[in-house]
């Protein structure tokens, strides 16, 4: 006569606390990267508004720079003036429009960086349009939100090739 008595799956039971355990920790995980990214797009939506903002500053900085200068240069015209003033005053233009040029490339990297953070990069490399052809083409008013999976028609084989993404590069 055999009596066997299951004495209890613990195997089973710890395998099943051991993914139990594992899957609250992946769920964890999950809701910290997405806090993650969207604090970095939330930064990178501040940092493109901030630097519209600076680049319109700059803009009417420049502007008042350049009045500034054709007022100093009719001043001189008119005895009321020196060379010197003059200098400075146009010294003043340059520096503003130093300005004005160092905000549109602080935009044009906060740009980028919401870009890089909404996923949106690749498709503007694929369409070849990162860059604006030339200095009055730049619109610094629009920034159009991304849509959902807007990737992945440009995650190709060839797109990913380094020597076409070169070629779209240049």
């Amino acid at each position: 006569l055999n009596l066997s008595v299951p004495i209890g799956n613990n195997d089973a039971k710890a395998t099943l606390a051991q993914r139990r355990f594992e899957e609250q920790r992946e769920a964890l995980e999950l809701r910290a990267l997405q806090q993650d990214i969207t604090h970095e797009v939330r930064l990178a939506v501040r940092a493109l508004h901030d630097g519209a903002a600076n680049v319109d500053a700059a803009e009417s900085s420049r502007e008042l720079q350049e009045r500034n200068v054709e007022a100093e240069q009719t001043k001189f015209q008119n005895g009321l003036s020196t060379n010197f003033q003059v200098l400075q005053v146009q010294d003043q233009l340059a520096n503003a429009q130093e300005a004005e040029i160092r905000a549109r490339l602080n935009y044009r990297k906060s740009l980028v960086e919401y870009r890089v953070a909404t996923g949106t990069l690749l498709p503007v490399l694929a369409n070849d349009s990162i860059l604006p052809a030339s200095a009055d083409d730049w619109d610094i008013t629009e920034v159009t939100p991304p849509t959902a999976n807007v990737c992945s028609p440009f995650l190709t084989a060839d797109f990913l090739d380094p020597a076409v993404l070169a070629a779209k590069l240049e």
